[in-house]
């Protein structure tokens, strides 16, 4: 009897109009957000290739000019670039791509701690890609197909009539939810992985088609929770308006109003040096910094100063700073461990963190890249102190061994745990929801 109930519920579905219209209103925003998405990657990407470009073409100049000032060199004619390259699934959210700069331009100077250069609008509304619209507007057309599930019938005077026949409310109804998510899931995952290739999603390795299968779960489960938790307000015996009411109440608590509590409480217990203040302690230092080197310069002439004095200095202002780095370090990670918790409170907050960790623009990615550009920094410098302390320019050759950034996808495994506990704790609410409602399904009082 369940076939049944679904196959006649596809028949009514194929009939509704606001349904289809809602589905294609939902494209047509997909596709803008692709190709938001498409154009904000490939500017990027143009960033990169054009710092990687200019890299190239310093290296051969200077293979042919061949300045005796090893120093200067290492310090500002040879910037060497680190980038961070796109995930597989990257347009699907963009994440911190607009918090953390993706190009970063070293030399053996001390490293900028200052940030990327954010377009302050943006950085306030967020960005407009796939996820949002997952996370905010998907729950709305759950709401949409399915607050009147029950009440319709009951309101036409139907279901009774329905229940006369040898099949249980329970049924019925699982029948109509059923059809309705499966078409809507099946759908929205067409509607938003053909947006996520026009905006440049790769999916031809291994390792972006199991992180494809997540992302398919991943929106079963939270569009699996919304129908459930559709179904249990149904299973109240409410009006069509009065569930309508109640749907849009839980999207506003559970999409807005409980993630933007956790996001004030995860800032007002944090202990450390905000940003700002990291870089003001920065600036602080490196001006000491500079003050010390021009009263050796004056004191005792600029041709006293050995190329290594210089690096010595610039690493006592490294280690002047590496209290409040390391602070805020630790701020950043503590912040982490609270979002990692806090998470469980909203199902937006489980669906918009895991998203955002398949494509690549998570935290915890963005970190790796941060350790790796300290590696090669170090790197780099150990390279041209040991020609400092030969005490001889360049050579050709040198040129040849010295060392390249090159980028080490740090390893999956954690990116996958934490998707996958989303999508555990996504459908074990859903099947707690499914249990209420069919419990309550079971009282008469639903035949008025």
């Amino acid at each position: 009897m369940l076939w049944l109930a679904a196959r006649l519920e596809w028949k009514n579905l194929q009939r509704d109009r606001v349904f289809w219209l809602a589905i294609a209103l939902f494209s047509g925003l997909v596709a803008l957000a692709a190709l938001s998405s498409r154009q904000q990657l490939a500017q990027q990407a143009e960033q990169q290739a054009s710092s990687l470009r200019a890299e190239r073409v310093r290296l051969e100049e200077l293979r042919l000019e061949l300045p005796s000032d090893t120093l200067r060199v290492g310090q500002e004619l040879l910037p060497r670039v680190a980038t961070i390259p796109n995930a597989a699934l990257a347009p699907v959210s963009l994440g911190q791509r607009q918090l953390q700069p993706q190009t970063v331009k070293l030399t053996i100077q001390p490293l900028n701690h200052e940030g990327a250069q954010l377009d302050v609008n943006a950085a306030a509304t967020g960005p407009f890609d796939l996820a949002f619209l997952l996370v905010f507007l998907l729950p709305l057309l759950v709401i949409g197909a399915s607050f009147d599930l029950l009440a319709r019938e009951r309101e036409q005077g139907t279901l009774a009539l329905v229940l006369s026949q040898p099949i249980a409310l329970t049924t019925f109804l699982l029948g109509k939810a059923l059809t309705r998510m499966a078409v809507l899931l099946s759908l929205t995952l067409l509607v938003t992985l053909l947006g996520a290739l026009v905006a440049g999603a790769q999916l031809q390795s291994t390792a972006a088609l199991g992180a494809l299968a997540l992302y398919a779960l991943l929106c079963a489960g939270y569009t699996l929770f919304w129908f459930a938790l559709a179904l249990l307000v149904n299973a109240f015996g409410r009006t069509s308006a009065g569930n309508a009411l109640s749907l849009m109440v839980l999207w506003l608590g559970l999409v807005v109003i409980v993630p933007g509590l956790a996001s004030v409480a995860v800032e007002d217990a944090a202990a450390g040096p905000s940003r700002s203040e990291l870089v003001t302690a920065a600036r602080d230092a490196a001006r000491e910094s500079q003050q010390r080197l021009k009263q050796a310069e004056g004191n005792h002439g600029k041709s006293s100063l050995s190329p290594l004095d210089i690096v010595a200095t610039q690493r006592e202002y490294e280690s002047e700073i590496a209290p409040s780095l390391r602070a805020f370090n630790e701020r950043r990670g503590s912040e982490q461990q609270r979002i990692d918790a806090l998470r469980f409170s909203s199902p937006a907050l489980l669906m918009n963190e895991a998203l955002t960790d398949l494509s690549g623009h998570g935290s915890a990615r963005q970190r790796h890249f941060e350790r790796e550009q300290g590696r090669f920094h170090q790197q780099l410098r150990s390279f041209f102190e040991q020609r400092l302390q030969a005490d001889a320019p360049l050579a050709a050759a040198d040129y040849d061994a010295m060392p390249e950034y090159r980028w080490v996808e740090p390893s999956s495994q954690p990116m996958v745990i934490r998707v996958l506990w989303a999508i555990l704790a996504l459908t074990a609410s859903a099947t707690l929801l499914f249990a209420w409602a069919v419990r309550r399904l079971r009282k008469p009082v639903l035949l008025g």
